[in-house]
């Protein structure tokens, strides 16, 4: 099984998140990545790159607690979802990355709870924010912790129940989502 481009960056220093290759998951063989900072029921993960090639199959963890998976890619390219990208368990997973998120034909998204994916360059959390263009001066180490938490919609795609939009847990690649942009369409 080849590995799919996934480098985590240095930004959460000791939380970084860590990539186990060939790890056996009820929905099949994946890559599972793992570690990450855990602030509350937030679980945060930090990449350069983040693509998933065709035929490839890569989950996050969801640890006992977790509520929101929230993932950000600093690098300078685009990434690329032409596998399958989930989650193991409930959890919502929120996918950044100014440079563009690209799905392709074959793209799947296997996850129970909601998926949130967009080219916003942040992620406003309370009094804070979790960013990827500017990773030093994320407040992720001071994030506020209200039950009232919760992304604005502006900018945002929300998939939030299988059926709502194109197939269920797949997006329909020839439909224009905002923030998202297909193969050479320079944008959403």
């Amino acid at each position: 099984m080849a590995q799919a481009q996934i480098t985590p960056d240095a930004t959460l220093g000791p939380e970084a998140s860590l990539i186990t290759p060939g790890v056996a998951l009820p929905s099949g063989v994946t890559e599972l990545i793992e570690g990450g900072a855990v602030r509350g029921s937030n679980l945060f993960h930090s990449f350069l790159e983040f693509n998933v090639d065709l035929g490839q199959r890569v989950y996050f963890a969801n640890p006992a607690g977790i509520e929101s998976i929230l993932s950000r890619v600093t690098g300078g390219n685009s990434s690329n979802i032409f596998g399958t990208l989930g989650v193991d368990g409930a959890a919502d997973l929120f996918l950044i990355n100014p440079n563009g998120l690209v799905f392709g034909e074959n793209a799947t998204l296997d996850i129970q709870g909601s998926f949130y994916g967009s080219t916003a360059e942040a992620i406003p959390l309370g009094d804070g924010v979790y960013s990827a263009t500017a990773p030093e001066r994320s407040s992720l180490l001071h994030i506020d912790q209200r039950d009232d938490q919760h992304l604005p919609d502006g900018g945002f795609w929300r998939y939030p129940e299988p059926g709502t939009t194109g197939r269920p847990g797949k997006p329909d690649p020839g439909r224009k989502y905002p923030g998202f942009a297909r193969p050479g369409s320079g944008g959403g």
